[in-house]
């Protein structure tokens, strides 16, 4: 199975929100979310797509001691 990644699609980044904030951590931004949060600063549309394998890979590529990984969106894929 291919998965819809967003335009950010794996990253490493600090998370900003709740109880985990402030904590290194690994996103992967996947496209569409059919949720639509008034402050939210992410761009849902899908780039490209990556196998459940392949986003492990680049995620654990980034995992530099991290201990949490995010997966986010993929609710609704937007057209």
């Amino acid at each position: 199975m291919m998965y819809p990644l967003a335009r950010q699609g794996v990253f490493r980044t600090i998370q900003g929100e709740g109880i985990f904030a402030g904590v290194p951590a690994v996103f992967i931004r996947l496209a569409g979310c059919s949720i639509g949060c008034s402050r939210c600063d992410t761009e849902y549309r899908k780039v490209s797509t990556a196998s459940a394998d392949e986003i492990a890979d680049r995620a654990a590529a980034l995992a530099v001691g991290d201990r949490w990984a995010w997966i986010t969106g993929g609710e609704r894929e937007r057209r």
